[in-house]
């Protein structure tokens, strides 16, 4: 490797930001923690516009210096770019993410209780941006401009070889598998943006990237995401639109309610969906809700939520904070940057070992070196309408511009991206809820002995769980472990042995109810026969009620149809670029 080079790494067109975990909270102070990576997976949000385009919200996942950072990202067409915020995620997770619970039921003899638980170097010095801004040979250089953090430009180039040469001569060192990728859109005349920070911007200013393009429907580029994925790499994605959206050339799957762990709230439910997946040929997506977009109401933005005039007359920079922290304003990587940029620590405190944390956390505690610091409270008042409060009023007035909300989640590896999942609206499908509640009613033959439950699960199916059975309370494993030290459990839990984790798997169109190709009912109802199906007596050892059926009409496992496509439509191809060493 060449000094002065940075080394490409394909990615997908999702990538996570830094988010404070909630608990971080109570310090009271917006530098709370060394602040992690959110590992709850990749996400994106989609808009389907009425004017035939399409808006991404992509979140932004990297680690390393700020000079180090850049993207590149083939689009069919020349976008629209702005920024976003990453605490948008973070809301749409907590509004639609399914939920496990119990409702007791009286119990059956004598109980006394339950189970007891719960970059690159700007040639200039004013910005960050790429050399060769006029165009050189075959390249021709569309736009160039700042955006937020970014200096940002659009490149199209007939010729490959050329393209490649203009990344080399602004310091890209392509990886050899990237090639023939890029030769692909470029043979289909799509055009690359590419973005990197401004020169005094820092990592914690780094945003998500808005795009604005016309295409016929949302799609995730997995292909391209195989060369640095991780093993069952979660992605969600959240898609705006008039009706429900589905993936037509990836299988809905629906899950087995009866392998999800009911005792401990669904503590297992991605170890369920990983292994629902794979059933499906690990190219299949689970519709976690899908309804209205009314949930989204005052989400992200209500008029009058932030009071900029009481800010705009606060000169002292303590107060000012205090202030911020009063009105609610996002507590992320992206206020801590702002943070950094108008109210910055003074360089002697840093040497005398003062961390970020203390000194944010407390600027009064260092008021002689504050008062040295030239605060400008209208700036930042400005810079917090621009790049927090208007963004967060552009994604409502978008949530309220669509009237439905889907939420669509996989796990997926390396080997399984062999397509790019596309998808479109599908106004004849019903809704989905992300709530999910069972019944548990405790069974005792005596006061002091072990007891037995009887779980009705909310599609009709009815379990009777003895001890030791898998799915009793206590005995699907779900340790915590955290082996990148970014405070997220990393274990996903387990599936009950021999229960399998899916229902059914359909392909789904842009109308009609689809077509089953996979369904799992007879298998389950023999699993259930034959480990779950107890008799459940009264006081008297008469049977305590009529016997219900296992499961809803089914089928044996079967696979109908034909095969899935491959379709190359391509949202972005996002590349993280890290500095060679000198």
């Amino acid at each position: 490797m060449t000094d002065g080079k940075t080394k490409l790494l394909l990615g997908i067109a999702i990538v996570a930001a830094w988010l404070a975990p909630p608990e971080a909270r109570a310090c009271g102070g917006f530098f709370c923690s060394q602040v992690p990576v959110d590992q709850s997976g990749e996400q994106l949000l989609f808009s389907v516009e009425d004017d035939g385009t399409i808006v991404a919200h992509v979140m932004i996942r990297y680690q390393g210096a700020a000079e180090d950072f850049a993207w590149v990202l083939p689009l069919s067409s020349e976008p629209e770019i702005t920024t976003g915020l990453a605490s948008i995620f973070p809301t749409l997770a907590s509004l639609t993410e399914p939920s496990f619970s119990l409702r007791a039921a009286d119990p059956v003899g004598e109980c006394t209780d339950y189970w007891g638980k719960g970059q690159i170097e700007p040639d200039s010095a004013d910005s960050g941006g790429f050399a060769g801004l006029e165009g050189e040979g075959e390249v021709e250089v569309l736009q160039q401009m700042d955006v937020g953090p970014y200096a940002t430009s659009v490149i199209r180039s007939s010729d490959a070889q050329a393209l490649l040469d203009w990344l080399e001569d602004n310091d890209y060192d392509i990886p050899d598998e990237a090639l023939p990728l890029i030769q692909a859109y470029v043979n289909i005349d799509y055009v690359f943006v590419a973005l990197k920070l401004l020169k005094d911007r820092s990592v914690g200013d780094i945003t998500p990237v808005v795009l604005r393009f016309p295409e016929a429907g949302p799609c995730i580029p997995l292909r391209l995401t195989a060369i640095a994925a991780t093993p069952d790499m979660p992605v969600t994605a959240y898609m705006l639109a008039p009706h429900r959206v589905v993936s037509t050339n990836f299988l809905d799957v629906e899950l087995n309610l009866a392998a999800i762990d009911w005792f401990d709230y669904g503590s297992n439910y991605r170890a369920v969906v990983t292994r629902a997946v794979d059933e499906a040929t690990g190219l299949a997506f689970v519709t976690e809700y899908a309804g209205s977009s009314d949930v989204l109401q005052n989400a992200f933005y209500r008029e009058g939520q932030f009071d900029f005039d009481a800010l705009r007359a606060i000169e002292d920079p303590a107060a000012f904070v205090q202030e911020l922290l009063g009105q609610g304003f996002p507590r992320d990587s992206q206020m801590q940057g702002m943070l950094r940029r108008f109210i910055p620590m003074p360089q002697e405190l840093a040497d005398e070992g003062v961390s970020e944390r203390d000194f944010y956390n407390c600027l009064e505690c260092y008021r002689e070196w504050l008062d040295e610091v030239d605060f400008d409270p209208g700036a930042f008042v400005d810079a917090l309408w621009e790049e927090i409060a208007q963004p967060l009023q552009t994604v409502q007035e978008m949530a309220e511009r669509q009237p439905y909300l889907t939420r669509l989640f996989t796990t997926i590896s390396a080997e399984e991206m062999i397509v790019d999942p596309i998808f479109r609206v599908n106004p004849d499908l019903p809704a989905v809820s992300n709530r999910h509640q069972a019944e548990v009613q405790a069974i005792c033959e005596d006061a002091g002995g072990e007891r037995r439950y009887r779980l009705t699960l909310p599609d009709g199916t009815v379990l009777v769980l003895d001890p030791g059975d898998p799915g009793y309370p206590g005995t699907l494993e779900h340790d915590w472990s955290d082996t990148d030290g970014d405070g997220v459990n990393d274990d996903p839990g387990e599936v009950p042995e021999g229960m399998p984790p899916a229902r059914r798997a359909s392909q789904l169109g842009e109308t009609g109810a689809g077509e089953v190709v996979l369904d799992f009912g007879d298998e389950i109802d023999q699993v259930i026969d034959d480990r779950y199906s107890g008799e459940v007596t009264d006081e008297s050892g008469a049977p305590a009620d009529e016997a219900v059926p296992h499961t809803a009409a089914g089928g044996g496992c079967s696979i109908v149809g034909a095969g899935l496509g491959a379709w190359p439509l391509l949202l972005a191809l996002i590349v993280i670029l890290r500095r060679r060493a000198v």
